[in-house]
């Protein structure tokens, strides 16, 4: 995920980038198991509901909003356990597993040089799109230029508020942000 030249960085954003090598280093096991043994994970979170609790849980306490101690003083106690409860009575741990695993498994990397047909830089589609990232304003920057390896986004915007479920911890402004989008692909189709 992140390019071999780091040149562009300033001297902040390369703070910010070292705290995210740290956090692959050291936060991503998840990653790990689901991206190369989905069907063993999803066996266990298919049996024990303290489990799947605990593995959701877990990933909401690290990826909300990081001013925020505690998963539930950034999304409602009764909304997280309802989402939980969507996983656990649906039995989606495993299909969820499966979802990461297929998508890991697809030839990306992001700015690299490679000639082989697996490590060519993704190229996206030509389709209105739009950017929005969550999170503290020393990463907007960073986010930007990491986010811009993929191509440039018809809209980026930046939020000081929430975290990686903005839907659940911030929904009002991922909302607003949704119709600025989509009204302005409205406009352009209609004029």
């Amino acid at each position: 995920m992140f390019p071999a030249d780091h040149s562009m960085f300033t001297e902040q954003e390369m703070t910010r980038l070292d705290r995210m090598k740290q956090y692959k280093k050291n936060g991503t096991a998840y990653l790990e198991i689901q991206s190369t043994r989905p069907q063993t994970l999803g066996y266990a979170l298919s049996d024990s509901p303290v489990g799947q609790l605990a593995w959701i849980i877990e990933k909401m306490q690290e990826w909300t909003d990081e001013d925020k101690q505690l998963p539930e003083e950034a999304i409602a106690i009764d909304q997280l356990l309802t989402n939980v409860s969507l996983y656990w009575f649906n039995r989606l741990g495993a299909s969820t597993a499966e979802m990461l695993y297929e998508n890991m498994s697809m030839a990306f990397a992001w700015g690299s040089a490679g000639d082989s047909e697996e490590t060519q830089q993704w190229t996206p589609p030509k389709i209105p799109s739009a950017m929005a990232a969550f999170g503290k304003k020393e990463d907007e920057s960073l986010l930007k230029k990491l986010t811009s390896l993929t191509g440039k986004p018809d809209q980026w915007t930046f939020y000081e508020k929430g975290g990686h479920f903005p839907a659940m911890e911030v929904p009002d402004l991922l909302v607003k942000d949704l119709r600025t989008f989509f009204s302005s692909v409205d406009a352009h189709s209609n004029g």
